[in-house]
């Protein structure tokens, strides 16, 4: 026997005190035989010791009358070797007919061959005893008086029925897997087997970053000079400048030709009395001249008694001009003299500011930052890193996104990203991007920095964050030259599983935890349990018990009631735990080995996006243990612990014995489910009937 202390340590080269009771009827029956033992335990906590080999307590074990069965053994242990026996448990003896009658028969018929019984395990070998010398050879014996058959002991035991029932009768329900016995020393290396045919040529990677930009290189040759481009327009009139200096006098020019006679001069002062002249000939009378116009001003809008008709005027305070006067009335609005405001650089003053003409007008261009390079893009001249033109797509459809993972209001976004296509791409890069939600606040999708694809393609955005309520978030998305609006809904952690769960202590929270080694992505806990645990046995972190194949409908809680009505369905109406003691074992009438599979198996217990793993995904998992057993366990990154379980047939739940996790796969009646302890992890068949744990991988 394997012994072990209150907290399930191994009691290791130590004295320990044992107590046997054979128990008749039940297993709280009287003792018709009690004895003790005192014994040393090796280095495994392995005590070897015979059942009749003790210091008789009370009864005879020769004396007892096993036909008057049942029996059942009762062990009692003290770890410190004396008679304070704290540690105890009971297991029912069972016949072996066969034996029976090979006791009692020499000639009677042999019933049919029964079916195997399952190996028991591996009990540790014995020192090699002496070779003794050959005795002589006995006088033959007797024959002795013809017994009964087995199936005739087996009538007279009370039994009824035909020789198949007493077949059928000789197989045993399937006790609990054992313990692995220890690591047998490692094989001799096999021979180098022949190499393996070449795999498929992988997909293509996606494309490295942006490498760093290189060093500047010489200057290239002067490029000839290229056609004079087309006179510009002309600009605006700027206001009018300040009157400059008088001009000094300039030389006396050469007298001008004849002008015309001018118009006749004023009125003389009277000259005195001349000599009376003849009379000379009346002259024609002048032409009128133009009527002149005036550009008038002033700190106000023109009043109406001011200035004549054609005249302008200019408010001085508002830089408006209103004219010309027409009938006597001016213009109701006049014409700002002041332009429309500039680009943020006055044209042609701005150091590095480029005009340049596009084919139909001069545009301007501001300057970019050191170390960009100008480059036509799309026929336009912009400012680049390494000459590369930005990216651009030719649509952008978030409604089309895929989701991955789940956002539950007031819990930390795990593990939830949204991809969203696109197509048109140039294969140009784009700019990383964090946006904040609206709608629902507290999260943002953020785009890391990267190339769009030439064609179709996703973009990749990483949710994080708190989402503050139940919802739409919201995120404005513009990259690539198109735009589109990203929801994401966000739930309760309740909505985030199936439809009528029942939960024991309310839903678990969701967290992601990946293994590095292995890439897969896992829930941090167990399915019910309450926190991520803290150590080995840490029983807040075990969780609930799962019947295989059976949904979150009450039964999985560790107090939940129990009947021993088997199912009809897939779903029972109720939340008990179906105990059952006939073959297979399933809590089910008829078996069904799809209820569990994937994440869209019928009676699916995790959250949404998750599934149970399979056999091959927890074995890759052991694989990286740090050691081969609880510790190995506790100390990856599932923090996996020991979870007790619960027996198929009376209900009976064990805390922290062993660690016992569903898998998702099946095999002949049975399932695949993960166990260790002290001993190396195992993954083996067991019934359905059993309840583990249950830990959720991300699909």
């Amino acid at each position: 026997m394997v012994v072990r202390d209150a907290v399930n340590a191994l009691v290791v080269n130590q004295v320990v005190g044992v107590r046997f009771s054979v128990l008749q009827g039940s297993s709280s029956g009287l003792a018709v035989y009690v004895e003790t033992h005192s014994a040393i335990t090796n280095e495994n906590g392995l005590a070897s010791l015979e059942i009749g080999g003790g210091s008789a307590v009370t009864g005879s074990l020769a004396s007892i009358n096993w036909a008057n069965g049942p029996f059942f053994i009762k062990s009692e242990v003290d770890p410190a070797g004396g008679t304070n026996y704290t540690i105890n448990g009971t297991t029912q003896l069972l016949s072996v007919p066969y034996a029976m009658y090979a006791a009692s028969s020499g000639s009677s018929i042999p019933g049919p061959q029964g079916p195997a019984g399952n190996d028991g395990a591996p009990g540790v070998a014995g020192p090699q005893g002496q070779q003794g010398p050959t005795g002589p050879q006995g006088p033959a014996g007797v024959n002795g008086q013809n017994g009964l058959s087995a199936y005739q002991v087996w009538l007279s035991l009370g039994n009824t029925g035909s020789e198949s029932d007493f077949i059928s009768s000789l197989s045993g329900p399937q006790g609990v897997a054992g313990p692995i016995g220890p690591q047998g020393p490692t094989g001799a290396t096999g021979a180098q087997g022949p190499a393996g045919n070449d795999g498929a040529t992988g997909p293509q990677g996606p494309t490295g970053p942006q490498g760093t930009t290189g060093a500047q290189g010489p200057a290239g040759p002067q490029g000839a000079t290229g056609a004079q481009g087309p006179a510009g327009n002309d600009g605006a009139a700027g206001q009018q400048g300040p009157t400059g200096p008088q001009g000094a006098t300039g030389a006396q020019g050469p007298a001008g030709p004849q002008g015309a006679t001018g118009a006749a001069g004023p009125q003389g002062p009277t000259g005195p009395q001349g000599a009376t002249g003849p009379q000379g000939p009346a002259g024609s009378n002048g032409i009128n001249g133009a009527e002149g116009k005036t550009l008038l001003n002033g700190i106000n809008n023109p009043s109406a008694v001011l200035g004549n008709n054609g005249d302008f005027y200019i408010n001085t305070t508002t830089n408006t001009l209103f004219g010309p006067k027409t009938s006597g009335v001016w213009p109701a609005t006049g014409v700002s003299l002041v332009g429309p405001q500039g680009n943020g650089y006055s044209n042609g003053t701005a150091n590095n500011q480029i005009m340049y003409w596009n084919g139909t007008a001069w545009v301007t261009l501001n300057p970019g930052n050191e170390g960009q390079t100008l480059t036509i893009c799309n026929n336009a001249l912009t400012w680049t890193v390494g000459g590369q033109c930005p990216g651009t797509i030719t649509s952008l459809n978030c409604s089309a996104a895929t989701n991955t993972g789940i956002l539950v209001a007031g819990n930390n976004a795990s593990g939830v990203s949204s991809m969203v296509p696109y197509t048109g791409g140039n294969g140009g890069p784009f700019s990383g991007q964090s946006l904040a939600s609206t709608g629902v606040t507290g999260l943002t999708a953020t785009l890391a920095s990267g190339y769009f694809g030439i064609g179709a393609g996703n973009l990749t955005y990483s949710i994080s964050g708190v989402p503050s309520s139940t919802g739409t978030a919201s995120f404005n998305i513009h990259v690539g030259g198109q735009s589109c609006v990203l929801n994401l809904n966000i739930v309760t952690l309740t909505e985030a599983y199936p439809t009528g769960s029942v939960f024991c202590n309310g839903p678990t929270t969701i967290v992601e935890v990946s293994n590095p080694s292995t890439g897969k992505v896992w829930m941090d806990r167990n399915l019910g349990a309450n926190q991520v645990a803290t150590n080995f046995n840490d029983f807040n972190a075990s969780g609930d018990l799962y019947q295989w194949g059976r949904r979150s409908d009450g039964h999985q809680c560790r107090n939940s009631s129990i009947t021993g009505t088997l199912s009809s369905s897939n779903q029972p109406s109720h939340g008990s735990f179906i105990a059952t003691g006939s073959q297979p074992y399933d809590w089910r009438q008829t078996p069904n080995a799809n209820l569990w599979q994937g994440v869209n198996g019928i009676n699916n217990p995790c959250p949404t996006g998750y599934r149970l793993p399979t056999s091959s995904e927890f074995n890759a998992e052991t694989l990286t243990w740090s050691s081969a057993n609880f510790t190995g366990a506790f100390a990856s990154p599932l923090k996996l612990v020991l979870t007790g379980g619960r027996d198929y047939n009376t209900a009976s739940t064990t805390q922290i014995t062993g660690g016992w996790y569903w898998t998702s796969t099946v095999i002949l009646g049975q399932s695949d489910a993960l166990s260790f302890s002290s001993f190396a992890p195992t993954i083996q068949a067991n019934y359905r009937g059993y309840g583990f744990s249950v830990r959720c991988i991300k699909d």
